[in-house]
């Protein structure tokens, strides 16, 4: 019996540890594809694993890597997924909706991934969405600019980065050589205020992303129409007939209510730790993936 990993931006990075203790268990290889697109990232770890020829028990998706691990239960090819934090971006208007909820109703976590990644992503909303108030979006830019040029003690290089999209935005004009180390840097301050733990982090970000550097602008947006739906976990979620359960951080606890609403009764638990579970405390992950997908028995 063997249980299949994903996290399609940091690979084994993030879930290594945790697959080494729970037993039979493997973690994918992050994508190499060279682009900042999340969609295009999960279509090429999608097209991989199935390529593979491996039998799977159970696939464990973390991140973006929810997408492919609901598109595996949905194909047939594996049967029990759990799903740890998935984002909005995979599941269309539902959940990014389920997010404009969060911060219009409510003080949001003031560590919460930011709002405006999904109007940045394009999201399209319903007529009667509005964002209220305007200042939440406002002040969550504001933070993010503060942490990325220079809240902590960041190499030149990465502070001139942050500076440089502070200023003009991520479109740039910025050196890509820098790329990394900058993307680095927000996505460890992004998640934790602990120095010792955004480092180790930030680390374990640039050496995943670097295979995938330098970004190829040519590359397409979007994979297929078919591949988009694939990784869309949302609806692979809401089929009953599928054995998918999520899994949300003590971060977005909030989400909780707005997603029973779009799936009464299915699978979806509220953890008590939080996203950087995989790094703080892996035995605490394995076991209770262990129990979740009922085949394998955690290891010290």
């Amino acid at each position: 019996m063997t249980t299949l990993l994903i996290d399609i931006q940091l690979g084994p990075g993030s879930l290594g540890e945790v697959a080494r203790r729970m037993g039979d268990a493997v973690a994918w290889p992050a994508s190499t594809v060279p682009t900042i697109v999340a969609v295009m990232e999960a279509a090429q770890v999608l097209a991989d694993v199935r390529a593979d020829g491996r039998s799977w028990d159970a696939v464990v998706g973390l991140g973006f890597g929810c997408g492919p691990a609901a598109a595996l239960v949905r194909d047939g090819a594996v049967g029990r997924a759990v799903l740890i934090d998935p984002p909005p971006m995979f599941a269309h208007n539902d959940f990014g909706l389920a997010w404009l909820e969060m911060a219009t109703h409510g003080e949001p976590p003031a560590e919460a991934p930011c709002i405006e990644e999904l109007i940045g992503f394009g999201l399209e909303l319903e007529p009667s969405a509005v964002i209220e108030p305007p200042e939440f979006l406002a002040r969550e830019v504001r933070r993010i600019r503060k942490e990325c040029s220079g809240a902590w003690d960041l190499p030149d290089s990465v502070r001139d980065i942050g500076e440089l999209i502070g200023a003009h935005g991520t479109a740039g004009p910025y050196p890509m050589e820098f790329y990394t180390d900058f993307v680095a840097q927000w996505y460890g301050a992004r998640l934790t205020g602990d120095p010792a733990l955004w480092s180790r982090v930030a680390s374990i970000w640039s050496r995943a992303d670097r295979p995938r550097q330098p970004n190829d602008e040519t590359l397409p947006l979007q994979p297929e129409p078919d591949v988009v739906e694939a990784v869309d976990w949302m609806h692979a979620w809401q089929e009953a007939d599928l054995d998918i359960t999520v899994w949300l951080p003590v971060e977005h606890h909030p989400l909780v209510s707005a997603l029973r609403r779009r799936a009464p009764g299915r699978p979806l638990a509220a953890k008590p730790w939080d996203a950087l579970i995989w790094a703080t405390a892996p035995e605490v992950l394995a076991a209770e993936l262990a129990e979740a997908v009922g085949w394998v028995v955690p290891r010290s």
